[in-house]
């Protein structure tokens, strides 16, 4: 009887010691689990302050470094290089002013003075250039072996030679008379037959007006007229026949 009291105190006593090293165990396990989470937190608090230190840097030195403008490029805004050949590239050619009082200069020297004819300020031929006038036109310098002309108050140009063949039509100095007219006109009404012709050649039974410039053909009889030679030799010269009868360039 005694022994069996003693065998349930023991009973009772290890079942005591078990339930006590559970609950020691259980409050362990509690530990360990509590300790990891409350680090894991106090570790999530230490990034945020962190990030909010370092943000809070980069913010300061954004504010204390200066704002620099960025650097404008020359060569797309302005370009000051000389072009090549330097300023003389851009300087034109002057054209010579040619005035009222220029021509009546020129006229009254020949027609006065009877002083020789000038030469061509572009072919150089003497005895074809000279101050013309014709009626209900500006005053003009023309010359009839290469096309120069110059109207007063106008840049010079050059005009086209057409030459009719018509049985009126006249010549001189060994060649059909030449007559000149803009270089875009397409017609021009014939000064001795009064009839309208084409400059161009119209077709193989219409042929054109357009005849080539004495001065583009070294065959043209013109180029055999003396040249740099008097008043009275050029006076002359055109008096044999009747389309230059009293000049004293053609």
């Amino acid at each position: 009887m005694a022994r069996k009291r003693k065998t349930k105190r023991s009973k009772t006593r290890l079942g005591a010691a078990r339930s006590l090293r559970r609950r020691g165990e259980r409050e362990r396990a509690k530990d360990q689990v509590a300790e990891p989470a409350a680090l894991d937190t106090a570790t999530v608090e230490l990034v945020e302050e962190d990030t909010t230190v370092v943000t809070a840097t980069i913010e300061s030195l954004i504010e204390e470094v200066p704002l620099v403008e960025p650097a404008a490029d020359e060569s797309a805004t302005s370009d000051t290089s000389e072009p090549e050949g330097g300023a003389e590239a851009d300087k034109q050619p002057s054209v010579p002013t040619f005035t009222d009082a220029d021509w009546e200069d020129q006229s009254y020297a020949l027609m006065a003075e009877q002083a020789a004819p000038s030469p061509c300020p572009d072919c150089g031929r003497t005895g074809f250039f000279g101050p013309r006038a014709l009626d209900g036109q500006p005053k003009f310098l023309a010359c009839r072996f290469c096309g120069h002309f110059q109207a007063v108050g106008q840049a010079p140009t050059r005009l086209r030679p057409v030459a009719h063949d018509c049985e009126n039509w006249p010549e001189a100095a060994g060649a059909p008379y030449i007559w000149w007219i803009p270089m875009d006109e397409k017609w021009y009404v014939c000064h001795y037959c009064q009839r309208r012709v084409g400059v161009a050649r119209a077709n193989a039974f219409m042929k054109g007006a357009a005849v080539t410039p004495p001065a583009d053909d070294p065959n043209h009889p013109w180029w055999k007229v003396p040249q740099d030679a008097s008043y009275d030799t050029y006076y002359k010269l055109w008096e044999n026949w009747p389309c230059t009868k009293g000049r004293v360039f053609l």
